[in-house]
C-alpha cells in the first residue's frame, strides 16, 4: 500500500532546554561581573558575590549578550538559547488573568497556520469613566466598556498601528487567510486594583499547502511584544487541519463577548462552513451571549430549532435557579426577624391537638382580622415556613395545589380565601383519608389528584365574618361546625398588646406618657443623669430589664434630637397643652432634690425632721404637701421614705453641731438597703 506524504507538516523547531539557557546566562553573567569589577576597581569573593546580585537588575545585559553573539563568544550550539534569552529580556510582559497559565514567548514558527496573541504594558487604556463602569457593574459592564473602547482615540490609533504591522507580515509571507481582532481582556481588566480596561490582539493566519516560517525575526514583534501562541488555537494534522484553522478564524467572530474591533479576509459562513458545535463550545465558555449564540445558530442553518431551544431552555432554567437562590436568601433573612408565635387559645387548645390523633376528618383554622396583623406569618409558623404551602386565593374559586407535596408540606395556607371557595371544596378542607380530584371539568383534561390527609388547612381572610353573615343558615352552620375560628376581636386585642410591648421595648420600658415626662425632666434639668435615674425608676417599677447606661444616655439624646421645637417648648410651659406632663416632671424633680437634701444633711450628721423635709419639698416644687394635718403629713412622709429607702431613727453627729435636731422622728438614710430609687407614680 502506497503511503501518503504529509507535506508542510514539519514539527516546530525544538525549544532550547533549561540547561542551555542556564549556560548562556552564566556566560553573560561572568562577563558582566568581570567588567563591573574592573570598572569599579574592586576584587575578592565578597565583591564578586555582590556583583552577581547586581546582575539580576542590570539594564545592559541584553546588549552584552547581543555583542557576544555577534563576536562569536557564544558556542554555536547555544545560539538558539542566546536568541531566546535576548527576546525574553527585551519583550513586554504579556497580560494574564488570575486563572491563565504562563505562556512561552514564540521566537520562531514553522507551519501552515496558527494564532498569535499580542499584549503588554500598552494594552492598558487609562480612562476614568470606563474604570468606574467596571467598578460599579463588573461583568455586567463589559458590553458598555467595549462600546466606548471602539470610539476611544488611543484604541483607534493602536488598531491602525497593528493593521499596518499585519499588512507587513501578510505581504512578506505566503499567508492566504488571516483574521485580526482586538478584544477586551476581561479577567485582566477586572483583576486590576482598581479595574482598568485592558485589550489584547489576536492574529489568526494560515496558508494551506504552503509553509509559513518565522525564524528569530525582529519583525515579529509588535510594540516590543513578542507573540504568544493563543490557547484557543487548535492543533491538528492531516485533513482536519483546514477545519481546525476554520474554527480558529471563527473564534475571533465580532459577536464574541469582549470584541472591540475586527478585520478579516475570510468571513465565516462564506469562505468556510461553520459547525454548530463551535458555537456551542464558545457559548459554554461564556465567550458568547445567548442572543449572539442564537444569531449564529440561525446563520449556521443546521438544526436551528434544536440548538435555539436548547439556549432558551438553559436561559430559563438559569433564571429560575437564580430566582430560587435570591428567594432562599430573602427567606433566610426574614426568618431571623421572626419572633416566637403568640398564644391563641383556640389554636393551641382546639386546632393543633387534632393532628396528634387519627381522625376521619378535621376542622380547618380561620384567622379573620384586618390587614397588617401578621395572620399569614402566624399561619406559616404553625408548621414552619419550609413545610407550609402558601396559596393566593384572592378572587379565586379553584385553589392550585399542583405544587403540593405530602412528603414536604404539613400545612396549606389559603390566603384571602372566601367562604364560597371553602363551600365549593368541602372534602378538601375536611382533610379526609381519600385522595381528591381537583380542577375537574367535562373532559378532565387538566384534572389532578392530591392526598391531604393530616395536613393543616388554614384560611386567612379580612372579610370572613362579613361573608358568613350573608350566607344561608345551612352554609353558615356548616362553616361554623367545621372550622376553628380566631375572630377579629381576639386577634386585634392580641395585636394591640404586642404593639404596646414592642413600643415599650423600644422606649426603654416606658409608655408614651412616660416618654414625654422623661423628655420634660431632661429639658427642665439639662442633666442626663437625672433622666437616666427616671428610666431606672420606671424600669424597676414595671419589672423591666434595665438597659446599659450608655444605651439609656444615647436613647435620651436621640429622643431630644428627634423631638420638634414646638413639643419641647410645650413641655416647658406650665399652662400649655402639656401642663399635666410639666407638673409630673416638676414633682419628680422636686422629690429627687428633696431626697438629695436629706442625704446631704445625713452626711454632716444631721437627721432632719418630717416637717423640715416637707418644707424643703414645698420650696422645690412651689406647691404644698397634699395634706397639712399631722396625720396626712405622716402618711406623706411614710410614702416618701419608702420610695427612697429612708427610715426613721436617730444618728450620732459626725461633729458637734449646734443646730442638731433633738426631736424624735428624725430621718436617716438606710445605707444597708440596696434599693436607691423607686417609682412613685
Amino acid at each position: 500500500m502506497k503511503r501518503r506524504r504529509l507535506l508542510y507538516k514539519q514539527p516546530l523547531p525544538a525549544a532550547p532546554s533549561s540547561d542551555e539557557l542556564g549556560q548562556v546566562r552564566t556566560l553573560v553573567r561572568d562577563k558582566w561581573v568581570a567588567s563591573y569589577l574592573a570598572e569599579h576597581g574592586r576584587g575578592g569573593q565578597d565583591a564578586r558575590a555582590a556583583a552577581k546580585r547586581e546582575f539580576t537588575s542590570a539594564a545592559n545585559k541584553r546588549q552584552m549578550l547581543s555583542s557576544m553573539l555577534e563576536s562569536g563568544q557564544v558556542p554555536p550550539r547555544l545560539h538558539a538559547a542566546a536568541t531566546r534569552l535576548i527576546m525574553a529580556w527585551t519583550s513586554e510582559t504579556p497580560l494574564r488573568g488570575p486563572h491563565e497559565v504562563e505562556e512561552d514567548v514564540m521566537s520562531s514558527y514553522r507551519g501552515s497556520g496558527t494564532m498569535f496573541r499580542y499584549s503588554g504594558s500598552w494594552s492598558r487604556v487609562d480612562d476614568a469613566a470606563m474604570s468606574a463602569v467596571l467598578v460599579a457593574k463588573g461583568h455586567n459592564g463589559i458590553s458598555e466598556v467595549c462600546s466606548r473602547l471602539k470610539c476611544h482615540p488611543y484604541v483607534q490609533g493602536l488598531w491602525d498601528e497593528f493593521s499596518a504591522f499585519r499588512q507587513q507580515l501578510v505581504s512578506s509571507t505566503p499567508i492566504t487567510r488571516w483574521t485580526a481582532a482586538m478584544e477586551l481582556h476581561v479577567e485582566a481588566s477586572l483583576a486590576a486594583n482598581p479595574p482598568i480596561p485592558s485589550v489584547h490582539i489576536h492574529f489568526m493566519f494560515d496558508a494551506i499547502g504552503k509553509t509559513i516560517s518565522f525564524r528569530n525575526e525582529p519583525g515579529l514583534k509588535f510594540r516590543n511584544s513578542q507573540p504568544y501562541r493563543s490557547l484557543a488555537a487548535p492543533v491538528a494534522r492531516g485533513r482536519a487541519c483546514k477545519r481546525a484553522y476554520d474554527q480558529g478564524h471563527f473564534y475571533l467572530t465580532p459577536l464574541k463577548t469582549g470584541a472591540i474591533l475586527h478585520a478579516t479576509n475570510a468571513p465565516p459562513f462564506k469562505s468556510y462552513a461553520v459547525s454548530p458545535e463551535w458555537i456551542t463550545s464558545m457559548w459554554q465558555g461564556d465567550k458568547l451571549s445567548p442572543e449572539s449564540a442564537k444569531e449564529l445558530y440561525l446563520k449556521c442553518k443546521k438544526h436551528v430549532k434544536q440548538y435555539c431551544d436548547n439556549v432558551t431552555s438553559q436561559v430559563q432554567m438559569t433564571q429560575q435557579s437564580n430566582l430560587q437562590e435570591r428567594q432562599a436568601a430573602a427567606q433566610a433573612a426574614l426568618l431571623r426577624m421572626h419572633r416566637p408565635r403568640v398564644y391563641l387559645e383556640p389554636v393551641e387548645q382546639e386546632f393543633l391537638p387534632q393532628f396528634q390523633v387519627d381522625a376521619f376528618r378535621r376542622r380547618f383554622l380561620v384567622l379573620d382580622g384586618p390587614t397588617k396583623l401578621g395572620k399569614t406569618i402566624f399561619a406559616s409558623s404553625l408548621a414552619g415556613p419550609e413545610h407550609t404551602l402558601e396559596l393566593n386565593c384572592a378572587s379565586s374559586m379553584e385553589p392550585n395545589l399542583r405544587d403540593f407535596n405530602n412528603d414536604v408540606h404539613r400545612a396549606i395556607v389559603f390566603d384571602e380565601a372566601s367562604c364560597a371557595m371553602v363551600l365549593r371544596h368541602k372534602k378538601l378542607f375536611q382533610g379526609g383519608v381519600q385522595p381528591l380530584e381537583l380542577a375537574s371539568s367535562n373532559t378532565n383534561c387538566y384534572s389532578y389528584k392530591v392526598w391531604v390527609y393530616g395536613t393543616m388547612m388554614i384560611v386567612t381572610s379580612n372579610t370572613w365574618t362579613a361573608e358568613l353573615h350573608e350566607l344561608s343558615p345551612e352554609d353558615a352552620s356548616w362553616l361554623r361546625s367545621n372550622s376553628v375560628a380566631c375572630l377579629r376581636r381576639k386577634i386585634s386585642s392580641l395585636s394591640r398588646t404586642r404593639r404596646a410591648e414592642k413600643q415599650r421595648e423600644a422606649n426603654m420600658g416606658l409608655n408614651p406618657r412616660q416618654v414625654f415626662v422623661l423628655l420634660a425632666i431632661y429639658v427642665l434639668t439639662g442633666d442626663p443623669a437625672v433622666a437616666l435615674e427616671y428610666i431606672s425608676a420606671k424600669a424597676a417599677r414595671e419589672r423591666m430589664e434595665e438597659a446599659d447606661a450608655e444605651d439609656k444616655k444615647r436613647y435620651v439624646e436621640e429622643l431630644y434630637l428627634k423631638t420638634s421645637l414646638e413639643d419641647i417648648a410645650s413641655l416647658q410651659d406650665p399652662s400649655g397643652s402639656r401642663q399635666g406632663i410639666y407638673k409630673t416632671a416638676q414633682r419628680w424633680i422636686a422629690r429627687r432634690r428633696t431626697r438629695n437634701f436629706v442625704c446631704n444633711m445625713n452626711a454632716i450628721g444631721v437627721a432632719p425632721s418630717s416637717e423640715q423635709v416637707a418644707e424643703e419639698y414645698r420650696k422645690q416644687s412651689a406647691s404644698s404637701v397634699p395634706t397639712t394635718d399631722a396625720r396626712g403629713l405622716r402618711a406623706w412622709s411614710s410614702r416618701f421614705r419608702r420610695s427612697f429607702a429612708f427610715r426613721l431613727g436617730k444618728m450620732k453627729a459626725a461633729k458637734p453641731v449646734e443646730d442638731v435636731c433633738a426631736k424624735a422622728g428624725c430621718w436617716v438614710l438606710e445605707t444597708s438597703c440596696t434599693r436607691n430609687t423607686a417609682c412613685l407614680w
